[in-house]
């Protein structure tokens, strides 16, 4: 996969795309980038200079979400994407969830780098205890991840971190629950558009393990 979704500071945000140019030795005339709302006909401009073979990397950056329309028309897009070919989104907040489920979600620290580690240890920690866990345990844990990093983003990244854990350790129980939760988080995305909201989410989607 080759299309990513930062999830951090402005500041954080640039210093991980510059470093990103600069690892992959991508020219300035093969970035394209947009600091607008992305609209549907500059979405199938985008597509038309990506179906031109380059012998060097690209890269397509969106400063700001793009229309609805302008993200139905990259989903193609974003399935095949060349091999010399990468796509970083600034904003994730306000995307489909058909267009974050083709993405990976990129959890920046202050120096602009990966930072997934806590968050996916604290959620490993709680499936792993789950059984002897009861709703105080949940909202107790909603608290920390919360805390961790409130953005939903960061809850689907952690998901589907801990799923790949959890397929190399061949196990398929915890590998189910995971991709069953991650596929709730994804597809009810949009209705989180408050701290309140996702807090709420959030609780209830962990209470569904007790339940079942």
């Amino acid at each position: 996969m080759r299309a990513y979704i930062l999830n951090g500071g402005q500041k954080e945000k640039n210093a991980y795309l510059d470093a990103f140019i600069n690892r992959n030795g991508i020219p300035a005339y093969n970035i394209i980038s947009y600091t607008e709302p992305l609209k549907i006909a500059e979405a199938k401009e985008i597509k038309r200079k990506l179906s031109i073979s380059s012998n060097t990397k690209r890269l397509v950056v969106l400063a700001s979400t793009p229309t609805i329309e302008a993200q139905n028309a990259l989903l193609k897009l974003l399935e095949e994407l060349p091999d010399d070919t990468d796509v970083i989104f600034f904003d994730g907040s306000a995307l489909l969830p058909t267009v974050v489920s083709r993405c990976s979600i990129v959890n920046l620290n202050k120096e602009g780098k990966e930072e997934n580690e806590a968050s996916t240890d604290l959620f490993k920690n709680f499936v792993g205890e789950h059984a002897s866990f009861n709703a105080s345990s949940v909202f107790t844990f909603v608290d920390e991840l919360l805390k961790e990093d409130p953005s939903i983003l960061s809850v689907q990244s952690l998901l589907r971190d801990s799923m790949k854990f959890y397929i190399v350790k061949n196990d398929l129980d915890k590998t189910l629950l995971t991709q069953k939760l991650l596929k709730k988080v994804v597809e009810k995305t949009h209705l989180t558009n408050n701290n309140l909201n996702k807090k709420i989410f959030l609780e209830n989607l962990f209470l569904s393990i007790l339940i079942n």
